[in-house]
């Protein structure tokens, strides 16, 4: 690939949150609701045919705490969260975004920088409108129509060859980084002897 950097620059909103937010936050809820179920009904049969035990509340008390998790770690209070974040941290959510992909991935948000490496990307995820990098405690959302300068299946293929590239450099100065490690280690272990 020639490309050297590509750049994506859009303004954010409520919906581009509400978006990557309902991508990379798919949970499967129906295991969660059947033992919430399960546990209501076993504690309501517990209460009828054993008024005294306490296993019943335990039950009662499981499916509560499980529909109150649910509750709060639902996509719309998590899509609502992140907005509020972005209104504490930068004033509003209409906030210009700008991303530069080359030697690292540099997400810009009004003029505050982050830069995140390569081989820390989990997951890509996409969307009609959006291009994802999940790394595990954050998320890159690409506008595909704010991507300027090259086509979006070179951007793919850009993002691919980059993750590729950077995790073999990265295994390799972690293996190096042992070598040398253990090289001093049994270094240190003779001269103690």
């Amino acid at each position: 690939m020639l490309t050297k950097k590509i750049t994506c620059k859009y303004t954010n909103s409520e919906e581009i949150i509400e978006q990557y937010i309902n991508t990379a936050n798919r949970q499967n809820e129906i295991p969660i609701i059947g033992v919430m179920i399960m546990g209501i009904l076993l504690g309501v049969y517990g209460l009828m045919t054993n008024p005294g035990s306490h296993m019943n509340y335990i039950w009662l008390g499981i499916a509560a705490l499980m529909a109150f998790g649910e509750m709060f770690s639902s996509r719309r209070m998590v899509t609502k969260r992140q907005i509020n974040r972005y209104k504490k941290k930068y004033g509003r959510v209409n906030n210009k975004i700008e991303i530069t992909l080359s030697d690292k991935v540099h997400y810009s948000i009004d003029g505050y920088r982050m830069d995140y490496k390569w081989h820390s990307i989990v997951e890509i995820k996409e969307t009609d409108d959006l291009l994802i990098l999940c790394y595990p405690s954050e998320m890159i959302p690409l506008k595909k129509e704010g991507i300027k300068n090259v086509t979006l299946d070179d951007t793919r293929e850009f993002i691919k060859d980059h993750i590729a590239i950077d995790k073999a450099m990265y295994t390799e100065k972690k293996k190096k980084k042992s070598i040398y490690k253990s090289i001093k280690g049994m270094q240190r272990h003779r001269v103690v002897e």
